[in-house]
């Protein structure tokens, strides 16, 4: 595991000697990549860790620090406490989107790509993008949250792979071709039709005609009301991944959110979310490197 500091526009390798820990998190969400890391600083080298600051992985993904704290080992080396600062970053990319707006943004027959633009965010093409009826962002909102409402409706996900944002509709990420398996004694298995019937709506709205029109009833589930859409959208609404097994493997940065796998013979599940771990073993901790796992599987 490898993370870069940018110093006057130059790439810096951190040593491996003061990076403590590290973990690289891939979901499926409008922002899909961030960065937590803790690393021993020097006095001179604390700025190159201040919020807005640029950290890079070894892929060449650039991200800027969102929050950077210092904090205390309590210990003494040279006569000195060692100091050391945590921080947490996003995709330079997309870091836009975290950001509250100042002004209103409305836009009809949109593009994703092009409301990413709109937001301030460095999207010039999307793999998989499709158009937008209305996208709608109120002043003092978060942008990243109405996106997340228009995959919902669109049942599908974003997903960051090999540099590059992509749109996958939920029922795709199963045609694809499996990257690898894991044993199913690696993880840990969740199951709970109770809580999927209580957690998991079906939705239902009102036609020009004033009739009710509803979206999946197949099950019996709790009901939730929305405005001004169709009976595609109110299907859609319902369509989900739900958290299936949670497993951890052999560090493997190498598997994404999104990425199809095989946990037994006949059973193939979606990364919802990757968590690279790295930690060093400075201050006394015991070294560890591996890869957690949430996977799931297609519901409608």
């Amino acid at each position: 595991m490898k993370l870069f500091y940018d110093n006057d526009g130059e790439k810096q390798l951190v040593d491996g000697e003061y990076l403590k820990s590290f973990v690289l998190r891939n979901d499926l969400v409008p922002i899909p990549v961030t960065l937590e890391a803790d690393i021993r600083v020097e006095d001179e080298s604390l700025p190159f860790f201040k919020q807005g600051q640029k950290v890079y992985t070894v892929n060449d993904d650039e991200f800027i620090i969102l929050k950077s704290e210092p904090i205390s080992s309590g210990k003494i080396q040279g006569g000195n406490i060692a100091q050391f600062v945590r921080i947490t970053a996003v995709l330079s990319s997309l870091i836009n989107a975290c950001y509250v707006k100042e002004k209103s943004i409305f836009k009809k027959n949109t593009t994703l790509a092009d409301i990413y633009r709109s937001i301030g965010c460095r999207a010039d093409a999307i793999e998989g993008d499709f158009t937008v009826p209305l996208f709608s962002c109120m002043a003092g909102e978060p942008p990243s949250y109405q996106i997340a409402v228009i995959l919902q409706e669109s049942a599908g996900v974003m997903r960051w792979r090999d540099g590059k944002l992509a749109f996958m509709r939920l029922g795709d990420l199963f045609n694809q071709e499996v990257i690898t398996d894991i044993p199913i004694t690696a993880g840990e298995t969740v199951e709970s039709g109770f809580l999927e019937r209580h957690e998991i709506p079906s939705f239902y709205s009102v036609d020009d005609s004033g009739n009710f029109i509803y979206g999946n009833k197949e099950k019996a589930r709790t009901a939730r009301f929305v405005a001004n859409k169709d009976q595609l959208t109110l299907k859609n609404m319902s369509t989900c991944l739900v958290l299936k097994q949670i497993s951890r493997i052999a560090y493997n940065d190498n598997i994404v959110a999104g990425d199809l796998l095989q946990v037994n013979a006949d059973e193939n599940l979606v990364v919802i979310t990757a968590a690279h771990v790295f930690s060093a073993g400075i201050d006394g901790d015991p070294p560890r490197q591996y890869t957690k796992l949430w996977l799931g599987e297609l519901h409608k």
